[in-house]
């Protein structure tokens, strides 16, 4: 599985994550309320509390890993920071 590191650097950021991919991204300088996700399904996220941060899944693919996060904030703000396309 390979992956690739996004860095969030400002306010007003999103990140598409796609589920297709053979790969997951690493998301630094995560910011609630300032960075959105784009996915393809809300209704199929998981979240879990990895060793590197907040997992983020779809279905049983791994989408991202958001550093210095737990699980929670993603599970309890769905609505706040994913849009689907």
């Amino acid at each position: 599985m390979t992956k690739s590191m996004v860095t969030v650097v400002g306010g007003g950021e999103t990140v598409v994550l796609d589920a297709t991919d053979s790969g997951y991204d690493i998301i630094n300088n995560f910011q609630l309320g300032q960075t959105t996700f784009v996915v393809g399904d809300v209704n199929t996220l998981s979240f879990a509390d990895g060793a590197n941060g907040a997992e983020i899944y779809q279905g049983g693919n791994l989408l991202a890993t958001v550093s210095w996060q737990t699980a929670s904030t993603f599970a309890n703000n769905v609505n706040d920071i994913f849009v689907t396309v």
